[in-house]
């Protein structure tokens, strides 16, 4: 698996300012928008914002990361706490796995709560624990379900457990 290698902190704090999640221009460049002062970036699809240095593109909320904290470990990723701002209060380190127990619902999901899903006339809570499916057991209400969940989720992931 190719990994790419970011700029170093030091390169990036040279070339962007970092403003409330934003990142902004210090050195202008051959290119049509590319003025001091400039919010850098662009928006890929409804997900993240990404940066091109040297034509190459890199997610901001990494080089956000990489210019106040330092470098990213190789099997750490970066996680948002709540949404998709890139404010470095809402970032965090995390794995792989951490980061997947924080993630919403699955939009196939039909009963409205991420864990929970419907088997028959009961509903059932599942959670992932080390790539593993655990099943937490069927109850007769989605909500029920539910909080069982919550619960499990609590103990198994911790500040990474996301409602």
């Amino acid at each position: 698996m190719f990994i790419k290698k970011h700029p170093s902190q030091n390169e990036l704090n040279e070339l962007f300012e970092y403003r409330d999640g934003m990142l902004f221009r210090k050195k202008s460049v051959q290119a049509k928008h590319g003025k001091i002062g400039d919010r850098v970036g662009f928006q890929h699809s409804i997900k993240y914002r990404y940066v091109c240095i040297n034509r190459v593109p890199y997610l901001e909320h990494r080089i956000i990361w990489i210019m106040l904290n330092g470098e990213i470990p190789s099997d750490m990723e970066i996680d948002h706490i709540e949404g998709r701002a890139n404010n470095i209060e809402n970032l965090r380190i995390a794995s792989k796995s951490q980061n997947c127990h924080n993630r919403t619902k699955y939009k196939c999901n039909k009963t409205g709560f991420k864990g929970v899903g419907k088997r028959g006339n009961k509903y059932h809570a599942n959670i992932r624990v080390n790539g593993l499916l655990k099943h937490l057991g069927d109850f007769d209400t989605p909500e029920q379900a539910y909080e069982e969940y919550k619960k499990a989720a609590m103990i198994y992931h911790n500040e990474f457990a996301n409602f």
